[in-house]
């Protein structure tokens, strides 16, 4: 077969006797690589169930490559041995391949090489599409893509500035119990909803990529277009094939980001299908199904709370204010983005300064006020300047330019829009 692959073949369109051979060349060179396939699968099958996916000692079979019969020419059966090994054909195949299992001790069947290895974290969350019953592949894999596995956040609650009473509160009802949870059981279980509100702009998301890393969990990133689709009924087969993964990969944290969007108050003349997913997500939030035992916790994070729907909000049982940085959480914040910048000609003086000077700004705000800052020395450049400038040269960041640059990024949020959060926070929220 080698040999034929290498044989010289010259190209005239014209001699069907050369088209056929360049077709014939064509099938030799899918059953080469098909029958050494096979011989570095069955070489080193003994070896299979110490190997890792991801380790590359053994190339990767195509998924084909022993269970399915080829059909080009004559219809024959997969391969048994080496390439220079006649193959055999029809029955006789059969009964070879059930003596060579016997004399090799075993009658099990043979698998692919990937059905025996260990699996990374990232691999066993996609082999989750086949574990799960009762829920469609398809909307299983659709979920699957939106898990973001253990500790790929990259944020911790060390990297946040502030926020310690929400930081608080995520460590008692999702750290902790991670930790140790022969605790947290009877009343001390802890709660499976949480409610992030508050002003735009001011850490909510950040604060659950956080608590995602801090727990250990895995976090299934959800927005509304995760859980609608154009055709009818399939939205809440997927808000059902969201808690099954949820429930298979626990601990887990579902993550819902604007949830006023998809848990809005129900209206009389809103669309049916819309209706029927938030009736499905309340039930597999908490309903008959629902187990106590179960390592999932729902987070959410929204700017409206007021349009939640009360059934969704009483399942929130925590609700916590994500309020606007106050002093010393904008002080925080400041110090943190000048450490990230490098070397300035800031003081502590003059941070202080500009803390006084961003009253009401949120943690957006402020961070755009020291990214427009530290432009200013740029901008005194002139195009020549700046094709040829060392970065070392270029001057370094002073308070002026905070200055300056208040003057163009302003607050973004009215004293009169805070007061409805104070006023919502005060009814529904945790005061203490």
């Amino acid at each position: 077969m080698e040999a034929g692959v290498a044989l010289y073949l010259p190209t005239d369109a014209s001699d069907p006797a050369l088209c056929r051979a360049h077709t014939l060349k064509t099938k030799m060179e899918g059953n080469l690589a098909t029958a050494s396939e096979r011989l570095t699968f069955l070489s080193t099958s003994l070896h299979l169930n110490s190997l890792s996916l991801a380790e590359p000692q053994v190339p990767p079979c195509r998924p084909t490559s022993l269970d399915t019969t080829y059909t080009v020419g004559p219809k024959r059966a997969p391969a048994l041995g080496s390439p220079s090994n006649p193959v055999p054909r029809g029955n006789r195949a059969a009964e070879l391949r059930k003596k060579s299992l016997t004399k090799t001790g075993g009658t099990r069947e043979i698998r692919s090489p990937g059905s025996t290895r260990k699996k990374s974290d990232m691999e066993g969350i996609r082999d989750v599409t086949k574990l799960i019953k009762g829920c469609d592949s398809k909307l299983v894999e659709a979920i699957v893509n939106e898990v973001v596995p253990k500790g790929a956040t990259g944020v911790r609650f060390s990297d946040i500035s502030g926020q310690e009473k929400a930081k608080a509160a995520l460590q008692e009802m999702v750290v902790l119990p991670s930790l140790r949870p022969d605790l947290f059981t009877g009343l001390r279980a802890p709660a499976r909803g949480l409610l992030l509100f508050g002003p735009p702009g001011n850490g909510k998301t950040l604060l659950a990529r956080a608590l995602a890393a801090e727990a250990s969990s895995n976090l299934i990133n959800i927005s509304s277009s995760s859980l609608t689709s154009k055709w009818l009924g399939e939205g809440e087969k997927l808000v059902k094939a969201l808690f099954a993964v949820a429930r298979h990969l626990q601990p887990s944290i579902i993550f819902i980001d604007e949830i006023d969007a998809l848990l809005s108050e129900r209206r009389s003349g809103e669309h049916e299908g819309v209706r029927r997913i938030k009736t499905e997500f309340l039930l597999q939030f908490e309903g008959m199904l629902t187990k106590d035992e179960e390592k999932v916790v729902v987070v959410a994070a929204t700017n409206r709370p007021q349009e939640l729907d009360d059934a969704a909000l009483r399942r929130f049982t925590k609700r916590i204010y994500v309020e606007m940085p106050d002093k010393t959480g904008r002080r925080a914040l400041v110090n943190h983005l000048l450490t990230q910048h490098g070397e300035h000609r800031i003081s502590a003086k003059d941070v202080e300064k500009v803390v006084g000077l961003t009253e009401g700004y949120s943690c957006s705000d402020l961070t755009n006020l020291a990214r427009d800052a530290a432009l200013a020395p740029v901008r005194e450049l002139d195009t020549a300047q700046l094709a040829t400038v060392r970065p070392q040269d270029v001057r370094l960041l002073s308070l002026q330019d905070f200055l300056r640059s208040s003057e163009r990024v302003r607050k973004s949020l009215s004293p009169e829009s805070l007061q409805s959060y104070e006023k919502w926070n005060k009814a529904f929220g945790d005061i203490s």
